[in-house]
């Protein structure tokens, strides 16, 4: 509904379709899983700690996401003790490195790995990235970047051979050939694409003068070709293969010159042809050489096999072909079902079992051992039996293992990837041995070990799992769930079969107190350590591992509460989770650490530094004074023992040392850092344990055989004039220097030139920077970051990154500076409220300004699983967890409270991630919650229950949920006097399949399964919703019920039928049994028989709307028993949602697309208010509303979503007979739900606004937020957006704005109907950029860079 009036008169169409209301689209879960891989060669980009013996590269892709791995092998080690940050295997394995993880503007239709002209002078591979709007992609990897960029980009999406093509029901392909001779495209109209490649210089020379401006392009001019000038036979393309081998380009194309299914196999079958065709590139030519007919009618793809065998394999839904260059057909049978479709193959010998191809994926593991990975993950390994070229027999060795379904399967040497787009991605190991009978199965989802006996070799082949990609995967259906916890959490089915469940995604880190300890107090700070009581001085303990018997034993809190200060030290009490208070000192402590091996305390206060016993008596005392003159007071120290760095009010620095021999801290000399007037804002120490830190004393990245790195002593400095400075220690040698107040994407080493003492006062500071720190992010390979925390609340974060070697510089002033060859790559940039948090001001302090002030806290703790995680946690207002794993990028994940004034990890009680947190509520013991991983910015948690989920619904009344499962079971049909129709006559012959449905209830605290309904036979489940009914048994007159729709299916001869069950979740005598303790179960109160399939329910004013077949209808529930109707509306076709909104109705089909209806009681009567009059198959849909203003959401089958607007006023509608459609924006997946939830004030989530909120969820693991911005916001982010667009380089070459259009020509507009939503993506990305850029763009667009990043701010808004 729309509250403006009518359109003016004379307006153009486009001017009349304004949208009233103005959207922004921000994806805030990626795309999970894995649909495209190639293993690629991209160079050394690791440390030396972090090399592998070979270096190799994985590149993954599904959707818009393009994620580049680093595959790095991994040594045993047997002193992992020592090494807290590396978690070693028990053997020789590869472990997956996520290196740079890319939104693109595209959808990815293809993945390989080409070698151009310039790989032969650096020896790397480059990236082809095919698009689903034809478009190629040459990407490379940048040293200077870290990270890939684009060589050129090629775009097919205009030829003729692809007007009004539809890229989403037909994708485009990508094949390259195994001889980097050129790269195709191919297109679903039977068209093929070219790219050659350079494959010498004299080719390269041979370029027309005319055409300098091309001769840096590795590749030639590329051209389009039907097949049917290659033959005119050739249509249907199924497959298409480059074969290797031959001395020129051959291509296998795969085909059907007459097309037919599996209902007219009498008529035609065995109609797929094989051509091999060679192609001249330069003259345009092309040859058949080997023609073969009379294959299968159901070939599933093409494996070319190698040079030394020749030839190629098809794989059919039931056999295995090889077919040679002379015509010849060897064949493998997989069930009984290749008999009976094709008079082709010679079938020697019946197969034993019932091994179906279909969703399978296979690889050659050598030149005669071909490898399939099966749609249930079942891994099976197919033997050539050969004798030179000439394949004799195929046959099957035994299967055994189970990996995920795979979407893609990769082998290079002895390293396997098996790609999935449902569940987790596995890295496989493979070796031959000995036989060995033990080979367990693990239950997570894949063997610990593989076994596939070779017969013929009596050797064994064995397939070991060495790492895996935890993606979420696809989602069939969400909701949302009110945890045990208190959190909000979004739960979405995903999985198939043996690996279905559920996957739940937490907005923050699941946290709860174990217990609040008041007594700690520590608002000013909190530390919690270890001290080795029996340490002596000189002796270092060499121990540094995360076991039990180096957990933390000393606590050290500080507040400024009473006057001057207050601290305390405290040790573990016999009493469980308690403390006690050993000592208490009347002084503000700014930093503490243990010193001298852990055999004391180092305590900096505000104007002193004080070596402590561990019971806290003093041992020595240094005053900070200049002679006798006191210093400004300390603000900050950083403490590594044995060195103790200071920095006062005044922006002055102060060194330490401690000397174990004497037991005694002492000045160090600063002469090396400049005179006494050099100011810094912020200053740190880092404790290199990585060894990524070295001094250019030779190659900084050594062999695998160099001995381990040692640990080694940084300190990082941040100028006044926006300087950061890395100095080793002990010999304070400025290693390296470079100005980052510009924000650049990469902070090289530029050492600066001496500035003169005006230079740096406080008055010409232009940066305020409060804290420079260098902490390690990761699990089991942990990395350096660099964080620049400003005043303003702006967050630089920088990667540490290998460069090569620049050797040793001198400065003009004679001090020596050495380098190192690293520099910093920006990863993520976040703006945070300026706003401070202030304490409660007490009586006893006057004139104190007490701030919760933001400040980094790295920590390392061991979760669940035993992998240790290495993070920073930020305090202050809005506190948030900052966390990289292995295989995501860096995490800005808020916490569970609004303001943290103090924290610290702690292992004093055991080894769970637990902390000491100091809050508004006070000070507590805080932990984790659950087991853990991470995807996007969320933390999920996966839940295997075994079975397939296919709808899911949160019961608000009880807390629980309830979820249809599938089970896979023979469809066997009967007559109407109950007589089996078909009856299979082998055992290797199957049966069709059918789910049998299930619904559960289920506790979503230990997600068991507390009771459940079984439906009949041959009964699939199409909606299940729960609603509020009226209803005389509660006092308020409704309650919620769980509503159930149905199909029956009875074969293609009869109409399917369907039900309506009513259950309700009754509350029943808890068990008395320990594994149940269940306090609700099902009961089953209606059961109505209906004739056609119930496709949607929902509920309105308390009666029940339901789709029966192409009707709707609403009833009431009468006396808990029995369905009434009272109102109804013929529809015409098949509905597929249902949406309720006060007295109002959505309706969703797959023809007639959107429809608005109203219900009326009295009399009682469904009136259609409007609907959309064009033809589109929609699959969901939902009211969207902010304020006064209403509009319907409808998401179709190809990811297009769209807003119609009601607006009887408006000239175009036909006084509101029609909608309209002024928004249309391309989201290039189907989604699974679209869910309706409130919106909350930015700045005080308590409260609601009159706003909603539509949150997407799609098939491809996706999550965006569909949210709506005010007129003044959204004109400023629409300006934004349009600078980015044209002034920004986007990856691959791509374009943003064609990315998002709609199907504009269907609604008639004449124009790109997607400017009434926003990219937030795109939008995001403006905080990457240098301030400098970000400062003129946001002037050329008239606004002020700060209300740029306010809006940016909201951006980053918690979803829901």
């Amino acid at each position: 509904m729309a509250s403006q009036g009518g359109a003016a008169q004379g307006l153009s169409l486009a001017q009349l379709l304004e949208p009233t209301m103005l959207g922004i689209y921000n994806e805030i879960l990626p795309p999970s899983g894995v649909e495209f891989a190639v293993f690629l060669n991209l160079g050394d980009l690791s440390f030396s700690h972090q090399l592998s013996v070979q270096f190799k590269h994985l590149a993954v892709g599904r959707s818009n996401v393009l994620r580049i791995y680093e595959v790095r092998q991994h040594l045993a080690d047997t002193d992992s003790e020592d090494k807290p940050e590396i978690r070693s295997p028990e053997h020789t394995g590869y472990r997956l490195h996520l290196l740079r993880q890319h939104l693109l503007h595209g959808i990815i239709t293809g993945l390989a790995a080409v070698q151009t002209l310039a790989s032969d002078a650096d020896g790397r591979d480059r990236l082809l990235v095919s698009f689903e709007d034809a478009k190629l992609a040459l990407l490379e990897w940048s040293d200077a970047l870290y990270d890939i960029t684009t060589v050129s980009i090629h775009t097919y999406e205009r030829s003729v051979y692809l007007l009004n093509a539809e890229f989403a029901s037909s994708r485009v392909q990508l094949r390259t050939d195994p001889n980097n001779r050129c790269a195709a495209l191919i297109f679903p109209r039977d068209a093929i694409a070219l790219l050659p490649w350079y494959q010498t210089q004299a080719e390269f020379d041979l370029q027309d003068s005319v055409q300098t401006h091309t001769r840096d392009l590795p590749y030639s001019p590329s051209f389009i070709v039907k097949y049917s000038s290659m033959d005119e036979r050739i249509r249907n393309v199924v497959d298409v293969a480059f074969l290797p081998g031959f001395n020129t380009p051959t291509i296998a194309v795969l085909f059907q010159p007459q097309q037919t299914w599996s209902g007219r196999l009498k008529e035609c079958k065995d109609n797929t042809s094989l051509f091999l065709i060679s192609l001249d590139l330069v003259a345009k030519s092309y040859q058949v050489i080997t023609e073969i007919e009379n294959l299968p009618y159901d070939p599933l793809y093409l494996i070319p096999c190698s040079s030394n065998i020749g030839g190629v394999m098809i794989l059919t839904t039931n056999a295995i072909l090889h077919v040679d260059q002379a015509s010849k057909i060897t064949s493998l049978a997989t069930n009984g079902w290749a008999r009976r479709v094709t008079d082709t193959l010679i079938i020697s010998e019946e197969p034993p079992s019932d091994v179906h191809l279909e969703g399978s994926r296979a690889a050659f593991l050598s030149d005669n051992d071909l490898l399939v990975v099966l749609v249930n993950g079942i891994v099976m390994h197919v033997h050539l039996d050969h004798e030179g070229r000439l394949v004799r027999k195929l046959t099957v060795e035994q299967q055994m293992g189970r990996c995920s379904p795979p979407s893609v399967l990769l082998v290079q040497n002895s390293v396997v990837f098996v790609g999935s787009l449902i569940s987790r991605s596995v890295l496989l190991h493979s070796q031959t041995s000995e036989p060995d009978k033990n080979a367990s199965l693990s239950a997570d989802g894949y063997d610990n070990e593989i076994d596939i006996a070779w017969n013929s070799t009596k050797t064994r082949l064995t397939i070991s799992p060495c790492d895996a990609i935890e993606d979420p995967g696809a989602f069939i259906k969400a909701t949302f769930c009110l945890r045990p916890h208190g959190e909000t959490s979004l739960v979405a089915t995903s999985g198939l079969d043996t690996l279905g469940g559920f996957s739940i995604f937490n907005r923050r880190i699941p946290t709860r107190i174990k217990k609040k300890m008041p007594a700690i107090a520590g608002r000013r700070g909190i530390w919690s350590m270890r001290l080795d009581q029996d340490a002596r001085s000189g002796h270092r303990s060499t121990a540094s591992g995360l076991s039990s018997s180096h957990d933390d034993n000393i606590l050290f809190s500080t507040d400024m509460n009473p006057a001057p200060g207050a601290s305390r030290i405290a040790s573990k009490s016999q009493a469980r989770l308690d403390v006690n208070i050993t000592n208490r000192l009347p002084m503000l402590t700014v930093a503490i650490a243990p010193f001298f091996s852990q055999s004391h305390l180092l305590q900096v206060t505000t104007n002193s530094l004080r070596l402590l016993t561990p019971d806290g008596l003093e041992k020595q005392a240094i005053k900070d004074t200049d002679g006798n003159t006191p210093r400004a007071k300390i603000r900050s120290a950083s403490i590594l023992d044995p060195y103790i760095l200071i920095l006062r009010e005044d922006d002055t620095l102060g060194l330490f040392i401690g000397e174990p021999s004497r037991g005694k801290v002492r000045r160090k000399d600063m002469s090396a850092l400049g005179d006494k007037k050099t100011r810094y804002l912020a200053a740190s120490f880092y404790d290199d344990r990585l060894g990524c830190l070295k001094l250019d004393e030779g190659d900084a990245r050594t062999s695998m055989s160099s001995p381990a790195p040692s640990p080694s002593h940084w300190l990082v400095l941040c100028r006044t004039t926006g300087i950061i400075e890395l100095w080793s220690l002990p010999r304070l040698s400025l290693v390296f220097a470079s100005n980052f107040t510009d924000g650049p994407p990469v902070l090289q080493a530029d050492p600066p030139e001496p500035s003169s003492p005006m230079a740096e006062t406080p008055a010409q500071v232009e940066v305020e920077v409060t804290e420079t720190l260098i902490a390690n992010l990761g699990e089991t390979m942990p990395t350096p970051y660099l964080f620049i925390l400003f005043k303003s609340g702006l967050l630089f974060i920088y990667q540490l990154v290998p460069i090569p070697s620049t050797g040793s510089q001198k400065l003009e002033d004679g001090r020596s500076h050495s380098s190192i060859s690293v520099q910093f790559v920006k990863r993520m940039v976040q703006q945070l409220s300026e706003k401070e948090i202030e304490e409660p001001q007490l009586p006893s302090v006057v004139g104190v300004d007490k701030r919760a002030s933001r400040s980094l806290v790295p920590f390392t703790v061991v979760d669940q699983r035993n992998i240790p995680k290495s993070a920073v946690f930020l305090t202050g207002e809005d506190s948030h967890w900052i966390m990289k794993g292995d295989k995501t990028d860096v995490m800005f994940m808020h916490s569970d409270y609004t303001v943290v004034y103090a924290f610290t990890s702690c292992s004093m009680w055991d080894n769970t991630p637990t902390f000491l947190m100091s809050t508004e509520e006070g000070t507590s013991l805080v932990e984790w919650i659950g087991d853990l991983s991470f995807h996007g910015h969320f933390a999920f948690e996966r839940i295997r229950k075994g079975r397939t989920y296919s709808n899911i619904a949160s019961d608000s009344t009880t807390g629980l949920i309830v979820a249809v499962s599938c089970a896979d079971q023979d469809f066997v049909l009967y007559d109407d006097e109950g007589t089996n129709v078909w009856e299979r006559d082998a055992p290797n012959v199957s049966y069709p399949v059918l789910g049998a449905v299930a619904l559960e209830l289920i506790d979503p605290a230990s997600w068991a399964t507390i009771d459940g309904y079984e439906f009949g036979t041959n009964e699939v489940v199409n909606a299940l919703e729960v609603v509020r009914l009226e209803t005389l048994s509660t006092s308020a007159g409704n309650k919620d019920f769980i509503a159930v729709g149905t199909s029956i299916h009875r074969g293609e001869d009869l109409a399917v039928r369907g039900g309506t069950y009513i259950f309700d979740v009754a509350e029943v005598v808890q068990d008395t049994e320990a594994k149940g303790k269940r306090k609700h179960k099902l009961k089953l109160l209606c059961k109505e028989e209906a004739k056609g399939p119930v496709t949607a329910l929902c509920e309105i004013n308390g009666y029940l709307v339901s789709s029966m077949g192409q009707k709707i209808f609403v009833r009431a529930f009468d006396l808990n028993e029995r369905l009434v109707g009272v109102a109804f509306l013929d529809a015409g076709t098949y509905v597929t949602s249902v949406r309720c909104l006060k007295n109002f109705l959505m309706i969703t089909d797959v023809v007639k697309s959107v429809w608005f209806v109203a219900f009326q009681e009295d009399p009682f009567k469904l009136i259609i208010l409007s609907r959309d009059t064009r033809q589109l198959c929609l699959l969901d849909g939902e009211f969207f509303f902010a304020g006064n203003d209403l509009e319907l959401v409808t998401m179709d089958i190809n990811g297009t979503l769209r807003l119609h607007l009601y607006d009887p006023t408006h000239m175009e509608t036909d006084e509101g007979a029609l909608l309209l459609c002024p928004v249309e924006f391309q989201t290039h997946s189907k989604s699974s739900s679209l869910i309706r939830v409130a919106k909350y004030d930015t700045f005080n989530t308590s409260m609601m606004l009159d706003t909603s909120r539509i949150v997407v969820v799609q098939l491809d693991g996706a999550v965006s937020i569909l949210d709506s911005l005010s007129p003044d916001a959204f004109k400023r982010l629409s300006l934004l957006q349009g600078q980015l667009v044209r002034h920004v380089q986007h990856m691959a070459g791509l374009n943003p704005r064609s990315y998002r259009s709609g199907q504009s020509g269907s609604s008639g507009a004449g124009r790109s109907l997607s400017k009434g939503i926003l990219d937030g993506s795109l939008l995001r990305s403006f905080k990457m950029l240098t301030l400098p850029k970000q400062r003129a763009i946001a002037s050329q667009i008239g606004e002020t860079f700060d209300r740029i990043m306010l809006d940016c701010m909201d951006l980053d808004s918690e979803p829901w």
